[in-house]
C-alpha cells in the first residue's frame, strides 16, 4: 500500500528538470522563425514561440512540421526555452550569413586566387546560392 501511494504522489508532483533536454515534435514554425512545440514528456506542456539556438552566427533554418527537436532552458530558467539539435530530415531550408553572401555548392563555379604554399587561399563564388534547400 505504501509503495502504491508513493507512486501516486510522485506522479502528481513530478517536476520538470529545467537543466535537462526534452524531445519535442515541431507543430509549426512562426514567421519570426520561432517554433510551436509539443513535448513527448507529459510533464512538459506545449511550448509556444520557442527560439532556435543555432550556435553559429548568421544561420537561420526552416524546419518541417512534424520534425523532432530537443528543447532546453537557458540556465535552467523556465521563462527562457530554446530549441536545438533537430534531426537532419527535419531541415527544410538553411540560410547562411543571413542570405547576404553566396554559398558554393558542389557543381557551382568558384574562382580561386592562387597563393603561395602555406598561405590562405581566397576566392570568389561566381554561381552560388543564398540558401540551401534540404
Amino acid at each position: 500500500m505504501k509503495g502504491a501511494l508513493l507512486g501516486v504522489v510522485r506522479a502528481l508532483f513530478a517536476r520538470i528538470d529545467y537543466l535537462a533536454l526534452y524531445s519535442c515534435r515541431v507543430v509549426s514554425q512562426n514567421a519570426d522563425g520561432s517554433l510551436e512545440l509539443m513535448p513527448d514528456d507529459a510533464r512538459v506542456p506545449g511550448l509556444s514561440r520557442v527560439e532556435i539556438q543555432y550556435g553559429v552566427p548568421g544561420v537561420k533554418a526552416k524546419v518541417k512540421p512534424g520534425s523532432r527537436v530537443m528543447v532546453g532552458w537557458q540556465n535552467g530558467d523556465p521563462a527562457k526555452p530554446y530549441a536545438a539539435l533537430w534531426e537532419p530530415e527535419g531541415l527544410e531550408l538553411l540560410i547562411l550569413a543571413d542570405g547576404s553572401r553566396p554559398i558554393a555548392r558542389q557543381g557551382d563555379a568558384v574562382q580561386v586566387l592562387v597563393t603561395l604554399p602555406g598561405m590562405p587561399a581566397y576566392g570568389t563564388i561566381i554561381s552560388g546560392a543564398e540558401r540551401v534547400h534540404a
